[in-house]
C-alpha cells in the first residue's frame, strides 16, 4: 500500500500540476505540499476532501496510505510493547534468583515434629500443641505441610509447661523433622530442639537449640537456620 504523500505525489505529477499549482488551488504554499508528499504532515479531512476534489481520486484511495500507516505503526508499537514486558519479566526472574526463586517458593515439604520426655517418646494423648500450621496427629507425633517460611507452635505437656519450638525454614524444598528432648535437671526444665532435614532419603541434622529455665515457660525457638 502506498503511503499517502506517495499518492499525493503520483496523482498531482499525473494532472501535470507543479507543487506550487496544487497548493494554490488548496490555497497553501508549496512547501505545505511538499511536506504532504514527503510524509512530514499530513493533510487534515477538508484538506483531503478538497485533494479528491482537484486530483480526481477517492477518498478511500487517498487515506487507505493512512490507515496502512497507522495499522503498521500499531503493529510495531506492539511488538515493542511485548519485547518490554519480556525484557523486565526476564530481568526479575534472574534478578530474584531465577530457578532457585522457583524452587524455594513453589516447592512445599513437611514438618514433623516429635516429643520425647527423658528419652521416651510420647503419644499425642500425653500432650497439647497450638501453631498457625495445621498440624494433625501423625505416628505419636504431628505433621503438617510448610512453605518457604516460618514454622512455630507451642507445645503443653501435662497442662503445666509451655515449650515454644520452631524456626525460620529458608530450606522448604525438604521435608523437615522437629525433635523435641524434654527432661527434669536440678530441679530445672530442660529442652532441646533438634532440626533435620530429609532429603533423597537421606536425613541431615542442622542444628540443635538448648534451654534450660526454672519456670513453667521455655522457648527453643530459632530465628532462623
Amino acid at each position: 500500500m502506498e503511503k499517502i504523500g506517495t499518492i499525493i505525489r503520483n496523482h498531482r505529477i499525473s494532472k501535470g500540476l507543479t507543487q506550487e499549482e496544487l497548493g494554490a488551488k488548496v490555497f497553501v504554499s508549496k512547501q505545505a505540499v511538499s511536506k504532504w508528499e514527503t510524509g512530514k504532515t499530513l493533510p487534515d479531512i477538508e484538506m483531503v476532501r478538497k485533494l479528491c476534489d482537484i486530483l480526481e481520486i477517492s477518498k478511500d484511495e487517498i487515506l487507505g496510505g493512512s490507515i496502512e500507516e497507522t495499522k503498521k505503526s500499531r503493529k510495531w508499537l506492539k511488538v515493542v510493547t511485548i519485547i518490554s514486558v519480556v525484557s523486565i519479566l526476564v530481568a526479575l526472574f534472574f534478578g530474584l534468583g531465577g530457578f532457585d526463586y522457583i524452587d524455594r517458593h513453589t516447592q512445599s515439604g513437611v514438618a514433623y515434629v516429635s516429643v520425647f520426655w527423658d528419652g521416651e517418646l510420647l503419644t499425642t494423648d500425653e500432650y497439647s500443641m497450638t501453631s498457625d500450621l495445621d498440624f494433625e496427629d501423625f505416628k505419636n507425633g504431628y505433621k503438617s505441610e510448610i512453605d518457604y517460611g516460618e514454622i512455630r507452635g507451642t507445645i503443653n505437656l501435662s497442662q503445666k509447661y509451655d515449650i515454644e519450638f520452631g524456626f525460620v525454614n529458608t530450606n522448604n524444598w525438604h521435608n523437615v523433622h522437629i525433635r523435641l528432648d524434654i527432661e527434669k535437671q536440678n530441679g530445672q526444665l530442660a529442652v532441646k530442639q533438634t532440626i533435620s532435614y530429609e532429603t533423597d532419603n537421606k536425613v541431615y541434622q542442622v542444628t540443635v537449640t538448648e534451654n534450660t529455665t526454672t519456670d513453667n515457660k521455655v522457648s527453643v525457638y530459632r530465628e532462623g537456620v
